[in-house]
């Protein structure tokens, strides 16, 4: 299969799978950057430049 078919196949359930994917999952995932890993590899008194 080429990937031009592959994504034609796909591409009606892009806009819907990413809708239910941040209602479902991203905001944990945001709150464990922020809370886990964040923690993890900053220094205590480190800067992010958003």
């Amino acid at each position: 299969m080429k990937v031009e078919q592959l994504y034609n196949r796909f591409a009606p359930f892009y806009d819907p799978f990413r809708t239910l994917w941040r209602k479902l999952a991203a905001e944990k995932i945001e709150n464990f950057l922020e809370r886990e890993l964040l923690a993890r590899c900053l220094p205590l008194k480190g800067k992010i430049l958003d």
